[in-house]
């Protein structure tokens, strides 16, 4: 399961024409069972990216996951999203919307 919980990290460079590059954590919630769960992520360009997992030891519910580094710029204003899905042991998506802005109308 993926949690509604998502945290949206920012680091603004509006020297560089209004560069926001932003990173998004998601958190995944176990089974309480010790395993591997495999995810991939993808930007609204409607690309996924490759591939990759994260193990949850006994005891453990929670993991938290990052997808970082998408600079967007004055040329991306307006509405994106940022998706997660689980590949195993169950697949779920999550969709996160989001609006670029650079505080001004282009």
């Amino acid at each position: 399961m993926i949690s509604d919980n998502v945290t949206k990290n920012t680091s603004y460079d509006l020297t560089k024409y209004c560069r926001i590059t932003y990173e998004f954590i998601f958190t995944i919630i176990g089974e309480n069972a010790p395993g591997e769960v495999e995810y991939k992520w993808k930007r609204d360009n409607g690309n996924w990216h490759g591939q990759e997992s994260v193990e949850f030891n006994p005891g453990q519910t929670e993991k938290e996951v990052a997808y970082s580094d998408w600079q967007l710029n004055r040329n991306h204003v307006g509405d994106h999203t940022i998706t997660l899905r689980t590949m195993t042991p169950n697949q779920q998506t999550k969709v996160y919307p989001f609006t670029h802005s650079c505080g001004w109308t282009l």
